[in-house]
């Protein structure tokens, strides 16, 4: 009877712990990009494309001046990056750097590519 009950508990043991709403549990284990850097104009630039290549989802974060189309995909996915102008008074601005973060499930499985 004993043995039954320890059985028991560890079935339920498993059955709790193994549903979660953790969404990293459906995030890949590998993500990479086809470009390490991304350039881009002072003003008028076309959006660039990248493949952003995964064995499953992915999430992408961005700075507030880049736009990226998805920002969020299932494997192999071909990505647009767009930049606003940087322009003032006429003239271009002070040069822009940031890094796009293309996340797995862990911080080992996330692509970064800088974009100026």
């Amino acid at each position: 009877m004993k043995l039954i009950y320890y059985i028991l508990s560890i079935l339920s043991i498993a059955t709790i712990t193994g549903c979660s709403n953790d969404d990293s549990q459906t995030l890949s284990n590998a993500v990479l990009a086809s470009a390490n850097e991304i350039k881009f104009e002072a003003n008028g630039s076309t959006g660039k494309m990248i493949t952003v290549y995964a064995d499953a989802d992915w999430i992408a974060e961005v700075p507030e001046w880049v736009t990226i189309s998805p920002s969020e995909g299932t494997g192999t996915t071909d990505v647009t990056i767009s930049v606003t102008d940087n322009m003032r008074d006429g003239t271009p601005d002070r040069p822009r750097k940031a890094t796009l973060v293309f996340k797995g499930a862990t911080l080992a499985s996330r692509a970064e590519v800088i974009v100026s």
